[in-house]
């Protein structure tokens, strides 16, 4: 569980007072919008928020899209689906079957897709290995990284595009890519990896679009850590979580 609804409730109010409400999809806005998923599915505390906050930090407009929602004029300025944290499964049985094949079709025709935890376990055609499926933009599988025993939420190492920094982990997958033939270019490729080498987070074309995601979660808030009582050694990891939504935008990066 994340932050208790106190913790939340201060953390959504902040998010509001600095970004004005976030619109659902009747909105009509210039900015370029990044479609957020918040249903069933996504932490019931803040993880949506937390993501289309990664959003407004792109100077991005953060839309948030439930699961039966049916698209709208307003999606065309989209350039992002970003899938937050939570219940993979949850989301897979909860999402209607016209917006996955929406989704597909929106990063294949040249959009973004963002997954942090349940959004990186929802991009690969299987769910982990639960037999549910999942989108598919993401090539290979996902499952369940175990090595911290029952430990449920911590701090952990990651070799992030190879410097070392410490990530807020709940619960999040490791990715298993696929070979690339001889003589064809990488499709996919690691971007992070844990401590005992297995794939953190991973980059990938999908038609085109691109596709970030990772086990850990970088874009979580400093109130998640306090809650927990969690020491992050090296500060703040948005900037982290910027960099997958700038990559997979076609953005430079920052300096």
């Amino acid at each position: 569980m994340k932050p208790d609804s106190q913790s939340s409730l201060i953390f959504s109010l902040f998010f509001v007072s600095v970004v004005g409400f976030v619109p659902r999809l009747q909105a009509q806005t210039r900015e370029p919008i990044a479609l957020v998923y918040d249903g069933p599915g996504a932490c019931e505390e803040d993880c949506a928020v937390a993501a289309a906050e990664i959003a407004r930090l792109e100077g991005l407009t953060p839309l948030f899209v439930g699961p039966q929602d049916i698209p709208q004029p307003s999606w065309s300025d989209a350039s992002a689906w970003i899938q937050p944290g939570g219940k993979s499964s949850t989301v897979a049985r909860s999402m209607s079957a016209e917006l996955k094949s929406w989704i597909r079709d929106f990063v294949d025709q040249g959009a973004a897709y963002v997954g942090f935890c349940a959004g990186g376990f929802y991009s690969t055609a299987e769910v982990s290995d639960r037999g549910i499926a999942g989108l598919g933009v993401m090539p290979g599988l996902t499952r369940f990284f175990d090595s911290f025993g029952d430990t449920e939420v911590i701090m952990t190492k990651i070799l992030w595009a190879g410097v070392s920094r410490q990530v807020y982990w709940e619960g999040g997958p490791y990715f298993v890519l696929p070979e690339t033939p001889v003589g064809e270019a990488p499709r996919a490729w690691p971007l992070a990896t844990y401590e005992n080498g297995q794939i953190a987070a991973a980059q990938a074309l999908f038609g085109r679009g691109r596709v970030s995601v990772s086990g850990p979660h970088p874009e979580a808030p400093e109130s998640w850590k306090t809650y927990y009582k969690l020491q992050d050694s090296d500060g703040p990891d948005t900037d982290l979580a910027q960099g997958m939504l700038r990559w997979a935008l076609a953005l430079p990066p920052r300096d």
